[in-house]
C-alpha cells in the first residue's frame, strides 16, 4: 500500500474576507520578483518539513524557474529549488 503524502495541487482559502501578502523576506533586494504588500499567490512546500511560506506570484515564479538553492528555516536543509513546489492559492 502507498503510504506517501501528496499535497493538493490547489490550497483553497475558506471564508477569508482579508489578503494574506507574501511572506518572502527579501523584498527589499531587487530583481527577487517581489514587490512590498503585494498579497501571496502560492504556497511553497517544502519537500523536508511541507508547506512554509505564502508568496507572491513574481517570488514564486522567480524561485521556481531560477536555479537557486533554497534554505528550510525549519530544519535547516538547503535544496534545489525543483523540490519545492509552488502551489496557487484559490480564493472563493
Amino acid at each position: 500500500m502507498d503510504t506517501t503524502l501528496h499535497a493538493p495541487d490547489t490550497t483553497v482559502l475558506d471564508s477569508l474576507d482579508f489578503t494574506i501578502n507574501c511572506g518572502a523576506p527579501f523584498h527589499d533586494e531587487a530583481g527577487k520578483g517581489c514587490t512590498p504588500g503585494e498579497p501571496a499567490t502560492h504556497l511553497m512546500i517544502a519537500p523536508c518539513c511541507g508547506a512554509r511560506l505564502y508568496v507572491c506570484q513574481g517570488r514564486a515564479h522567480y524561485l521556481h524557474s531560477t536555479a537557486v538553492i533554497i534554505h528550510c528555516s525549519r530544519c535547516g536543509i538547503d535544496h534545489p529549488n525543483t523540490a519545492y513546489r509552488f502551489t496557487p492559492i484559490e480564493t472563493p
